[in-house]
């Protein structure tokens, strides 16, 4: 875990080289991973509410290095909530252009009534998702990437909701961070021949051909009558030089 994120603190400057100007490279974290506390049972079945207000500090490599409750109703909702958020993982902040340390705080609420379709988390990633999709099709693709970090944030491990952040990312232009939601929803679910196709998409703007025929053959493997897969793969066959092959894709394209 602490490879991937010092590989990932690495990286997040040329990411910001590449896609953002010099004016917005100072960027706080983003949360990768929020873990839910655990609350008191006792203290549940009491209806011991209430909010915690957490103070933070996130390192360079988007891991919590302290947490503190400054504001909460009970000592052991503070503990609870400190220990969460001692377990969030964060894409690191960036201060210059460069990974850097950041001081945060955020309000851990503790709700001990029953869940409803409203505090239902899967029920709430859904509807954020739907907000960016519907923000995609106007083309609005800041207000994409909100929603599809709130339903992120309820549903880190939605190969789906990456996905759609990554697609939000790259309307905006960001396309070393769309290639990174790209791969990690092939992380999360190898099967959909779609991710492969979207980080094969990136991978020939990049002019990386060799990486997007083999996203493109992943997916052709996966959808075999994939118009799309041919398409992808005749261009990173022409990319490399083999034309006859990329014709007899784009042929296989039409057909399709």
């Amino acid at each position: 875990m602490k490879a991937a994120a010092l590989a990932l603190a690495l990286l997040w400057p040329l990411a910001l080289r590449a896609d953002a100007p010099a004016a917005a490279r100072d960027r706080p974290p983003r949360v990768l991973l929020a873990v839910r506390p655990s609350y008191p049972p006792a203290y549940a079945q009491k209806g011991i509410e209430g909010s915690v207000l957490v103070d933070f500090d996130v390192d360079p490599f988007g891991f919590v290095s302290r947490a503190q409750a400054i504001n909460s109703p009970d000592p052991r909702l503070s503990a609870a909530a400190e220990a969460a958020v001692l377990d969030w993982r964060f894409f690191p902040g960036v201060r210059g252009g460069r990974p850097a340390s950041f001081h945060m705080r955020v309000p851990v609420i503790f709700n001990s009534g029953p869940a409803d379709a409203k505090a239902d988390p899967e029920t709430a990633a859904d509807r954020a998702r739907q907000q960016g999709e519907a923000a995609l099709d106007r083309r609005d693709y800041d207000g994409a990437a909100a929603a599809f970090a709130d339903a992120f944030f309820l549903a880190p491990h939605s190969a789906e909701i990456v996905y759609d952040r990554g697609r939000a990312n790259l309307g905006r232009g960001g396309t070393t961070l769309a290639l990174a939601d790209f791969r990690e929803a092939v992380r999360l679910d190898p099967d959909d021949a779609r991710f492969h196709l979207a980080c094969a998409e990136i991978e020939a703007r990049r002019g990386d051909f060799r990486a997007a025929l083999a996203e493109c053959d992943t997916a052709l493997v996966l959808a075999p009558e994939s118009a799309a897969a041919f398409a992808g793969r005749g261009e990173a066959e022409a990319g490399i030089g083999r034309d006859d092959e990329a014709l007899d894709d784009f042929a296989q394209a039409l057909a399709l």
